[in-house]
């Protein structure tokens, strides 16, 4: 940035199929001159357009405030349906949902690609509301853009750090899983033990035993062991090794199976919303 002529690399998330990539758009500023170059198709820029077209004295530097405003607010809100997705996936990985690593891989790799972009972008639009030559209402705009970009870093940084968590209570609900099929099948070991031994004795060519004399021996021994069995399952019951409500068994909700933000721009983008934030000159962000 130089007095009088600024150049801004800015991007914005845009869906790409079922992936998310984003589209940058090179901008050089200079008095009287507004120049933009930028591959792919952006429709913030009609937006843009659109709503200066109804002003004809609008200088570039209004453009440009206006185009990282709206950058900033489309990730924005972005981000906040990423908010509703990390919680439908707490509640997979507090169900175990074996899903739930795919899921949340793709989330890591967008969320760690929009970090990369936007914590230099909020740098660069820092030092542009900062600028001299942004004054009136570009100035006010740049702020918001400014304020907006500042926020979006902080949700990146806390969206890392969510994904982990969510991954970790994963981990943490399928150990628990593991823990109680081994504790019942403990209980089904300890149980079937007192009564494999009674087989056992039984079972044992021996001449001499007397019980094997009694006309009611088999019925009675059934009995005994029918008894220990249900003796020890009550046992183990009332101790809380089995029974009681399975984490794994937890309702489970909807999903969108891998597709990271990608999945989500589609809902995020409204056009309609768009439109009102970037068509209204007086559309202000007051910061809370």
């Amino acid at each position: 940035m130089r007095d009088d002529e600024v150049f801004i690399v800015a991007v914005t998330p845009l869906p790409d199929g079922e992936r998310l990539s984003v589209g940058e758009i090179d901008i050089v500023v200079r008095p009287g001159l507004l120049l933009t170059v930028h591959e792919s198709q952006l429709p913030s820029l009609d937006l843009v357009w659109a709503s200066l077209a109804e002003q004809p004295d609008a200088g570039p530097h209004d453009a440009v405030s206006r185009l990282l405003e709206l950058f900033g607010r489309r990730t924005l809100s972005l981000l906040l349906a990423f908010d509703e997705e990390a919680e439908r996936l707490e509640e997979l990985a507090i169900g175990g949902d074996p899903t739930v690593p795919a899921l949340v891989q793709p989330l890591r790799r967008d969320i760690t690609m929009l970090r990369r972009y936007f914590v230099v972008q909020a740098g660069a639009v820092r030092t542009y509301a900062e600028a001299r030559v942004v004054q009136g209402d570009a100035h006010r705009r740049a702020e918001s853009a400014q304020w907006d970009h500042a926020r979006i870093v902080e949700t990146l940084e806390s969206a890392r750090s969510m994904l982990a968590s969510v991954l970790e209570t994963y981990r943490s609900t399928v150990a628990e899983g593991t823990n109680e099929i081994m504790k019942v099948l403990a209980v089904f070991s300890a149980i079937v033990l007192p009564l494999s031994l009674i087989a056992g004795i039984y079972g044992m060519n021996f001449t001499q035993m007397p019980e094997l004399e009694y006309p009611n021996a088999y019925f009675v021994v059934l009995g005994s062991m029918a008894t220990i069995g249900l003796g020890l399952w009550s046992y183990f019951a009332r101790r809380g090794f089995v029974g009681g409500p399975k984490i794994l068994s937890m309702r489970r909700v909807g999903r969108l199976a891998g597709k990271g933000l990608g999945g989500l721009a589609h809902i995020a983008f409204l056009p309609a919303q768009a439109v009102m934030r970037v068509a209204d000159p007086k559309t202000r962000r007051e910061p809370d």
